[in-house]
């Protein structure tokens, strides 16, 4: 069949089947770069929230850890105070 074809007509059907393949091939690609898009689009609205998050408890974890510390400076001022008195004079 194609061995009664011109020249012309087989270096065309050549042509045509390397041309498909690159077409197949880049399509290919194409959608895999859409893919990656897609992702990025989705971290950065992930690292939108963890910004939005960490901005609203960071502050509370600073007051908690603000608060450990008052409560052990006042334990420790209570057990020195509480030497002091025991003491003999």
């Amino acid at each position: 069949m194609i061995g009664k074809l011109t020249v012309g007509r087989k270096l065309a059907l050549i042509y045509l089947l390397d041309l498909s393949a690159v077409i197949f091939i880049s399509g290919i690609l194409i959608n895999e770069k859409y893919i990656a898009i897609d992702f990025f689009r989705k971290e950065m609205a992930d690292n939108a929230y963890i910004a939005a998050i960490r901005d609203t408890l960071l502050p509370l974890t600073r007051s908690a850890a603000q608060l450990g510390a008052r409560a052990a400076a006042a334990e420790q001022a209570k057990r020195s105070s509480a030497r002091t008195c025991a003491a003999p004079n």
